[in-house]
C-alpha cells in the first residue's frame, strides 16, 4: 500500500474525532465526506502533521511517519488548502517558490509541464506572466493543482478544490489529477462536498461523523 493511516484520534473544539482504518493504493483516491463542522478539513491537516493528533499511526511506503522529519513528510504528503495562498509575484515565481526549498533542492521547475498542466486546466500559458493577485479564485484553485503535481509528492491533500469552480472546470481539474496518479503512481484524499466524482476513476469514501 501506498498509504495508510489507523485508529486515528484529534480533538476538535474539545470533542473527540475517531477515523477508522484506511489504505491507499497507487491511482487511488479517497473521498472524505460529512457534515460541515465534522472536522474533515481538521483531518487532512492531522495527517499533514500540521495539528495534533492524540493516537493513531500514518504510513507512507509501509514507512511511519514518526521516521520522517516534519519537512519530508509535507513535501510527500502535500496538503493544498481550501483557500490557495499566493505571493504578490506572478504565476510562474509563484509555481517556482517551492523549488527554492532546501527539502526540493535535487528538483527543478518543469515549465514544459507546467505549461502543458495549465493548458488541460483551460488556462492560457500567458497567465504564468500574471499577478497572482489579479486573479480569479477559480484561476488559483486550479493554479494551486498546478504547484502541486509539479512538486510531485507521494500524495496530495486537497481541501475543496472544486469549491470556486464551474462544472466544466471542475471536471478539467479532475482530469489532471486523475492522469496525475495513473501515470505517476501516486494517490490522492479528498475533503469536498461534491456528490459527483465521476471525472475520477478509483474512488473510495469514508465519511466523518
Amino acid at each position: 500500500m501506498l498509504f495508510e493511516f489507523k485508529d486515528i484520534e484529534y480533538k476538535v473544539n474539545g470533542m473527540c474525532k475517531k477515523v477508522p482504518c484506511c489504505s491507499l493504493k497507487t491511482s487511488q483516491v479517497l473521498v472524505i465526506q460529512g457534515r460541515s463542522g465534522s472536522g474533515k478539513s481538521t483531518f487532512l491537516k492531522v495527517l499533514s502533521r500540521l495539528y495534533p493528533h492524540t493516537s493513531g499511526k500514518v504510513f507512507l511506503n509501509n514507512k511511519s511517519w514518526n521516521e520522517y522529519s516534519c519537512e519530508e513528510w509535507r513535501s510527500k504528503v502535500h496538503y493544498m488548502t481550501q483557500k490557495p495562498i499566493f505571493f504578490n509575484e506572478t504565476v510562474y515565481n509563484n509555481l517556482k517558490k517551492p523549488f527554492n526549498l532546501k527539502i526540493n533542492k535535487n528538483k527543478t521547475l518543469n515549465v514544459k509541464m507546467a505549461k502543458e498542466l495549465i493548458s488541460s486546466l483551460l488556462l492560457q500559458d500567458s497567465i504564468l506572466e500574471q499577478n497572482s493577485k489579479t486573479l480569479s479564485g477559480g484561476e488559483l484553485a486550479r493554479l494551486v493543482l498546478v504547484r502541486a503535481i509539479l512538486v510531485n509528492p507521494e500524495v496530495i491533500l486537497l481541501d475543496e478544490p472544486t469549491a470556486s469552480l464551474d462544472k466544466k472546470s471542475k471536471k478539467a481539474l479532475y482530469g489532471a489529477l486523475s492522469k496525475w496518479l495513473e501515470t505517476q503512481k501516486k494517490a490522492a484524499v479528498i475533503v469536498s462536498h461534491d456528490n459527483n466524482f465521476n471525472y475520477l476513476k478509483d474512488v473510495c469514501y469514508l465519511t466523518i461523523n
